[in-house]
């Protein structure tokens, strides 16, 4: 019988905390006695999560970062050292934002490398080719089509980082080079500019160029991104979905968010179906997800009195839904606000509140910034 290890990488932030719930859950129902689940963390965790990947067998374990900025990207990296002690056939290196329907395992082969070609051109066409260029790779042709952008080229080996299915001796072999390589990627600032944050899956085209090893690409079903407007989706034929990518798309109960597109969304329903009752079964037992303490984060981003011992897992997860939406709420507000407001803003929202995170959340929670900064200039 195959042994599978399927393992994902979270960073210290309470998203980060709700995607690895969504993705134990889900994982939880489908694996078989074969799989075993390992969350690598690069922080604080709180003793609530220990206690939950408990609950859904999952394995929780502390990696060291890769580095600071653009390098947190290829902090999966890290995870490879302690996945090759332990003994599997199949290692499937996913993102903590993929809900899954069926079991990745499946997507197994002893013969090959396997990844999914990337959504849309990452970094684009000229970029990508000066960066192989850079590498000692000038012969390599761009000749394959994003996943979803049709019309544009890319290197059939750029993949999508959120899934990854190899056996132990490729894994072996990749670890070094693709290290190597992501360095290599993270060093090229001017070339690259915002596509560093793609480091680590420009790292692994790199290796697999320069170990030649075999490759078989996994089908679009398996790595299916949901976070695209409905227009997206519209003249494409749509099945076998196993794995939605939803990139931190999630509403403020913490399901996956609907993208409009009929094709697409009941798979999106029967992943928040999954995940709900999942919960619905274990969740109001589970005791020992409890703890008397919250982090100062925690409390910020929460912005609650309650206790977390006072709430059963479902309720948890409804917060960190709330707390990531939120977030990005307030962030695009602040964007909204052209420069020479923001100092009216900020003197307005300072007032009262005891630091820049509590204005924040302020104003994501009561909303209309025009009206704070009109009251701030009537002042």
């Amino acid at each position: 019988m195959t042994s599978t290890v399927i393992s994902c990488v979270i960073d210290r932030h309470p998203k980060f905390y709700l995607q690895a719930m969504n993705w134990m859950i889900s994982l939880h129902r489908i694996r078989d006695r074969n799989t075993r689940l390992e969350v690598h963390h690069v922080g604080f965790v709180p003793d609530w999560f220990f206690a939950a990947a408990k609950q859904f067998d999952a394995h929780v374990m502390q990696i060291q970062p890769f580095g600071k900025g653009p390098a947190v990207y290829c902090n999966k990296l890290q995870q490879f050292e302690r996945l090759l002690t332990l003994s599997a056939d199949i290692y499937v290196l996913s993102d903590a934002d993929i809900a899954f329907l069926s079991s990745p395992s499946k997507w197994g082969t002893s013969n090959a490398v396997r990844a999914k070609i990337v959504d849309a051109p990452n970094p684009p066409e000229t970029v990508l080719k000066a960066l192989l260029e850079r590498a000692g790779f000038p012969a390599e042709t761009l000749d394959s089509a994003p996943d979803w952008y049709l019309d544009k080229r890319t290197h059939r080996l750029n993949c999508n980082g959120g899934l990854y299915v190899l056996t132990r001796n490729h894994l072996s072999q990749l670890q070094r080079p693709w290290r190597k390589w992501a360095q290599f990627c993270l060093e090229q600032e001017k070339l690259l500019g915002p596509k560093l944050r793609n480091s680590d899956q420009l790292g692994f085209l790199l290796a697999m160029l320069e170990l030649k090893l075999p490759f078989d690409p996994l089908p679009i079903g398996a790595n299916f991104p949901v976070h695209f407007g409905p227009e997206r989706y519209c003249g494409r034929i749509i099945r076998d979905v196993s794995g939605l990518h939803y990139h931190g798309h999630l509403d403020r109960d913490g399901n996956l968010s609907l993208t409009g597109a009929t094709m697409v969304d009941p798979y999106v329903v029967a992943a928040n179906r999954i995940i709900s009752a999942r919960i619905a079964d274990t969740g109001r037992n589970l005791s020992d997800l409890r703890t008397g303490k919250r982090s100062r984060l925690w409390s910020v981003l929460i912005g609650n009195k309650v206790g977390v011992a006072n709430d059963d897992i479902t309720a948890m997860r409804r917060k960190l839904g709330r707390a990531a939406w939120r977030r990005r709420r307030a962030a695009k507000l602040w964007k909204d606000v052209s420069g020479s407001n923001k100092l009216y803003f900020l003197r307005r929202l300072l007032k009262g509140a005891r630091s820049f995170v509590f204005a924040v959340r302020n104003v994501a929670l009561n909303g209309n910034w025009l009206a704070l900064v009109k009251q701030s200039k009537n002042a």
